[in-house]
């Protein structure tokens, strides 16, 4: 059996449609899947084979309208089951709810996708936790989320059809497929400055408090939200990084952890007024807000998302003949593994241990694998 060669060109019902086999019977929680996101398209896509999706946010309208269109879009029946979760990853008390309702659900969870991202904007802490917004969303929401989903996921290893991870695949076999974490990071991570500590190479701030990666800096005044997307950013593929390392000590690798970066794509968080004027700066949009294509090559949502898909589907896995397909830790593009687009700051295993203290403090919990 042989499948199609992927590239950044290729779209994410083109992946799944490749990979029906491996998403059959599977349920996935997938968070951030407003419309016009590549979150929404990955949930679209995937439901055509999945047996139960469940799609995240805090705006019930908003939820209502993404179940009520990836219905209507697909003309597959069955389809999977489409389950809403009321999930503000800004508070740790909405994750905590979020996380008691999903344990309580009879199915299993094999997939957790980390997609959602803030819109951006001033400083915001938000209550009660007095947490900066765009690193609650990308870290610390996430960070409990996973911890307290831990165990269900880990409970849903099962029997599956294993593939190899780059872009062409040729051969499959029968194996026993781990669980897995896909966590969202962007390339914008290799626009953080170098480091302004004098005795520290890594160039985000590791404080032992960890107050600026809770709340940003102590001055309002100098809080860039720019270079808080590319801090979160960062802060992710340094937190995909650990978990990967610690993941690899527990239970055989217990599950399988990447991270990737979708590409560059006009989705609704560059749409949004608060975000127009810092992409207008960095070149990535041009003066009337459109993308800057001249600059940069944009892919379309369903390309974004093909890598979402592709994470989904391939193998982390000890197949029947004994060897390991396990590629846990990789940092995907374009369908493919490229962990020479991490910048090698991000590998820091001292980084990489203070960060996940830190997000231990912050939500309040021990997360031990």
């Amino acid at each position: 059996m042989s499948f199609p060669t992927f590239s950044a060109t290729t779209t994410a019902e083109e992946v799944a449609d490749a990979f029906a086999q491996q998403i059959r019977g599977k349920n996935v929680l997938i968070t951030g899947t407003s419309l016009n996101g590549i979150g929404y398209e990955t949930s679209r896509v995937i439901a055509k084979y999945a047996n139960l999706v469940i799609i995240t946010g805090y705006n019930a309208a908003r939820l209502n309208l993404t179940e009520k269109t990836i219905k209507s879009s697909l003309n597959t029946t069955p389809i999977a089951t489409i389950r809403q979760l009321h999930l503000d990853l800004t508070s740790l008390d909405s994750v905590r709810s979020a996380a008691a309702e999903v344990n309580a659900y009879p199915e299993p969870l094999h997939v957790l996708i980390h997609n959602a991202a803030s819109a951006g904007g001033p400083l915001h802490l938000t209550p009660p936790n007095n947490l900066e917004s765009q690193m609650a969303t990308a870290l610390f929401g996430p960070f409990l989320l996973t911890k307290l989903l831990y165990p269900k996921l880990l409970a849903s290893t099962s029997t599956s059809t294993s593939s190899l991870l780059h872009g062409a695949v040729t051969s499959t076999s029968t194996s026993t497929s781990k669980p897995r974490i896909i966590i969202v990071t962007s390339r914008a991570h290799a626009f953080l400055p170098s480091s302004s500590s004098p005795n520290s190479t890594f160039p985000l701030p590791l404080d032992d408090s960890g107050a600026y990666l809770a709340r940003g800096p102590a001055n309002p005044g100098e809080f860039s939200s720019a270079r808080r997307y590319v801090e979160s950013k960062a802060a992710n593929a340094v937190w995909a990084v650990e978990f990967a390392r610690r993941a690899a000590r527990g239970r055989e690798g217990s599950v399988g952890v990447f991270s990737l970066h979708p590409g560059d794509i006009y989705t609704n968080i560059m749409q949004k007024e608060q975000n127009r004027v810092d992409l207008i700066g960095m070149g990535i949009l041009n003066p009337d807000g459109t993308p800057a294509a001249d600059k940069h090559t944009f892919k379309s949502i369903p390309q974004g998302a093909a890598t979402f898909v592709h994470a989904f589907c391939v193998s982390v896995s000890r197949s029947t003949t004994k060897k390991y397909l396990d590629h846990s830790g990789s940092h995907l593009w374009d369908c493919a593994i490229a962990n020479d687009k991490l910048a090698p700051f991000l590998h820091d295993e001292d980084a990489g241990k203070k960060l996940w203290e830190i997000a231990e403090e912050v939500v309040g919990e021990r997360f031990e694998l």
